[in-house]
């Protein structure tokens, strides 16, 4: 049988996804497992990635054989530490890092942010992490012989080959993100062991092929090739045929990453938001975020419906929203979606944003769960609005249409609101999970069956634009600014 399908496996908060793609970019086949983010350790993600594997080979009609590659994705900041064994190191985390990561970034933070991109959030990313245990938990840190972050980890569990690449590795904020490097002058300053760093890698680059151990679990079959992807976010541009500067691209997910493709590193003198390395060579990417987007979505479904996952249950809670106007009856809501701010003072909690804002609901009394439901989509949209006109304000660049991808984006009434609010047009992908196709085309460029990302790209993608009538786009600026000075309201209350 002929190699012609490439496998994805998309490791989210949620859980993992795993995805058989065809070269056209068509997704034939898939399954998920869902995981707890905060119960998540490798041998419950582990388990979970065998099992969606199976699922979506016995799902579908292609035998392992036919699978040319697999390559892998995740959310970018967690990541792994592994003793001599190839175990995890777990560890527990103590209300002393944030206040030891404050001291931190008071000596290194500036350094950081205009090497990584990052400014390193105490308590999260892994710069921080890494120095409160060489301070405080000497004996952990002396365990560890590697650090992954959760894609890499996932290729290396298939093929055993330790790697890492730039759009992932940035997140840690040991990373150089202009040379595309470890910055081994700043690891070694602060103490952190050279050797538990692993060896870079071009996307798209064969580094390594399933185990014999791994394809007893998996299904797979021994020696298929397993190829470096890269972060989500990244991915997802990918998917949305967006490689080239001046290309923008919201991945409306839990969190809304916004986007917009650079030819350099371009920083931000207020250290709002992020640089990244993009998932293609010679590319970076400058982000802003909506913040708790998708979120704020799944909380409708658990706490209003009382609705568990499934795969029509987003139609009805999208169906809810339609049968409210334009504007939800002035009904506002601000309970995640921000305007992204990610350098200090730090806000607490997921206010990490420009400005700090209580979880209010606002308007009448007597709002419906249609108007809540529209509501949050309306949201959603302001704060992709803001972020926009964020990125304008520090590249100069004009934005001119946006690439929306992701499970936001199989709404259309979320589309076209997104488009009314924008005043622009918004351009889905035919297949809207566009991490898995972006995962996808670097599989298919490490098996051989593409030469490079772009070739790939014009072969699996396919997108259509989305554009709001007149009336809609003049209505939305309205309540956009609105919404805009009612946030602004809220935060003098705190």
């Amino acid at each position: 049988m002929s190699p012609d399908y490439l496998m994805a496996i998309d490791c989210g908060s949620g859980g993992v996804k795993c995805f058989l793609v065809d070269t056209f970019g068509k997704i034939v086949s898939q399954s998920g497992v869902e995981w707890d983010r905060d119960e998540w350790n490798t041998e419950i993600g582990w388990l979970a990635i065998k099992k969606a594997i199976r699922k979506t080979l016995n799902t579908s009609d292609i035998e392992p054989e036919q699978i040319a590659a697999v390559s892998t994705t995740s959310m970018r900041e967690e990541f792994v530490l592994l003793d001599a064994k190839g175990r995890e190191i777990t560890y527990e985390v103590t209300p002393d890092i944030y206040t030891h990561g404050d001291e931190f970034n008071k000596t290194y933070g500036e350094r950081i942010y205009h090497l990584s991109g990052h400014w390193p959030v105490p308590g999260w990313i892994a710069a921080g992490k890494m120095k409160w245990l060489r301070d405080k938990h000497p004996e952990i840190l002396a365990r560890a012989r590697l650090l992954l972050m959760i894609s890499d980890w996932a290729g290396y569990v298939l093929g055993g080959t330790p790697y890492t690449e730039g759009s992932s590795a940035c997140e840690t904020c040991l990373f150089n993100v202009e040379k595309g490097e470890w910055a081994w002058e700043l690891i070694d300053e602060i103490g952190i062991p050279m050797e538990i760093f692993p060896k870079v890698m071009h996307n798209g680059t064969q580094v390594s092929q399933v185990t014999g151990k791994a394809a007893r679990g998996t299904s797979l079959l021994e020696g298929t090739p397993v190829v470096v992807g890269g972060a989500d976010t990244q991915c997802g541009l990918l998917g949305c045929v967006a490689y080239k500067t001046g290309d923008v691209v919201a991945v409306g997910g839990t969190t809304t990453p916004v986007q917009m493709v650079t030819d350099r590193p371009v920083f931000d003198k207020k250290k709002r938001t992020w640089t990244n390395m993009h998932a293609t060579t010679g590319k970076w990417v400058i982000e802003s975020n909506a913040g708790r987007t998708g979120w704020v979505y799944r909380w409708f479904r658990d706490n209003i419906l009382c609705e568990k996952a499934n795969t029509k249950v987003y139609e009805t809670m999208n169906a809810i929203a339609e049968t409210t106007p334009p504007g939800s009856n002035s009904v506002q809501i601000f309970l995640g979606p921000r305007v992204f701010n990610s350098g200090p003072p730090y806000l607490e909690e997921y206010y990490l944003s420009d400005i700090a804002v209580p979880p209010t609901i606002i308007g009448s009394s007597k709002f419906t769960r249609g108007d809540l439901a529209r509501a949050i989509i309306e949201a959603n949209c302001y704060a992709v609005r803001a972020n926009l006109e964020q990125l304008t304000e520090i590249t100069g660049r004009e934005i001119k249409k946006l690439g929306f991808c992701g499970g936001n984006s199989k709404s259309n009434l979320w589309n076209e609101i997104q488009s009314a609010v924008l005043g622009k047009p918004v351009i889905v992908p035919v297949e809207r999970d566009a991490s898995a196709i972006g995962v996808s085309i670097c599989a298919a460029v490490g098996s051989g069956l593409y030469s490079d990302i772009g070739e790939a790209v014009k072969s699996m993608v396919q997108m259509k634009p989305v554009r709001a009538n007149r009336e809609l786009v003049e209505r939305y600026d309205g309540f956009y600014h609105s919404w805009l000075e009612t946030r602004r309201r809220l935060s003098g209350i705190l």
